[in-house]
């Protein structure tokens, strides 16, 4: 992967610890929620693994957001 990509990896899962952390959950709390391991919320929030389009809304509705909203926060915090 190349360094941008792995870069915005790393953004985008920077914005989704903040969007958990601010709706009060710890990692095995939303991997609960999304029926995963700790470890796949971990790696999404590290950039490690990527969060498909697709993964979106179950993860938005775990965070207690509607997907749309997520994406705005997401569009907002890395100023796409």
């Amino acid at each position: 992967m190349d360094r941008a990509r792995q870069r915005a990896h790393v953004q985008l899962g920077a914005v989704l610890r903040e969007a958990r952390q601010a709706a009060g959950l710890t990692q095995r709390q939303l991997a609960t929620r999304l029926n995963r391991p700790p470890s796949h919320v971990g790696k999404i929030e590290c950039g490690e693994r990527r969060l498909y389009i697709d993964e979106l809304p179950s993860y938005a509705r775990a965070l207690g957001k509607e997907p749309a909203a997520l994406l705005t926060t997401i569009r907002t915090s890395l100023h796409i």
